[in-house]
């Protein structure tokens, strides 16, 4: 993707960088669709992973993704919601640094309809007999044993609901970089309460 640095506005690069992040979520073999989040654990050290893009509204400057809820971003997230993401995609040459607050949500219509939207492969993770990061013995694939190898029907997989969570994230600033052989281009955007209230240029 390639643009002019001396002609690109800032509400160009605003619209590419939002079409990018819709345009992820169903395509796996787009970088946006892998991003890495970013947290603090207890002993204030920075922990970083990669999570899958599930949905993005700009209308209200959010994107979420799915966990486990036992997992230990959880606990990270509720003891400090501010957090980061980092998004790169190689074709396009963007890269987006998203800092944010998060939210756990665990029991509400958006999680229900979260749940049946992913397929009978990926509910089967929820069905993790021990909670994520625990330390195992050996080599283990964390799956009930009448479940390795194979997919779970819809009755099986239902008890690992209750291991399901959404960690919805606002917008607070975007820090979009434009890798191009033209001049790289670069810009920030702040966001209040899921409106956009500021954009302008950065020196790459």
């Amino acid at each position: 993707m390639k643009f002019d640095p001396e002609t690109v506005t800032l509400e160009e690069l605003a619209d590419v960088a939002w079409q990018e992040l819709v345009r992820a979520v169903d395509a796996p073999a787009h970088g946006f669709h892998w991003p890495v989040f970013g947290t603090v654990d207890a002993a204030g050290r920075p922990q970083a992973r990669v999570v899958v893009l599930r949905r993005v509204d700009r209308r209200t400057a959010e994107f979420a993704f799915h966990t486990d809820r036992r997992s230990p971003k959880i606990a990270e997230v509720l003891a400090n919601p501010v957090v980061a993401l980092t998004f790169h995609d190689s074709g396009t040459r963007l890269q987006l640094r998203i800092g944010g607050r998060a939210a756990v949500e665990t029991d509400t219509g958006l999680v229900d309809a979260a749940w049946q939207s992913v397929g009978l492969g990926s509910r089967r993770c929820y069905l993790a007999p021990a909670a994520p990061s625990t330390v195992a013995a050996a080599p283990s694939p964390n799956l009930p044993l009448d479940l390795r190898g194979r997919l779970p029907d819809a009755e099986r997989v239902a008890a690992g609901r209750g291991n399901f969570a959404v960690v919805r994230c606002c917008v607070d600033r975007i820090d979009m970089l434009c890798v191009q052989h033209a001049g790289h281009v670069r810009a920030a955007f702040e966001f209040a309460d899921g409106v956009q209230v500021g954009a302008h240029w950065l020196e790459p």
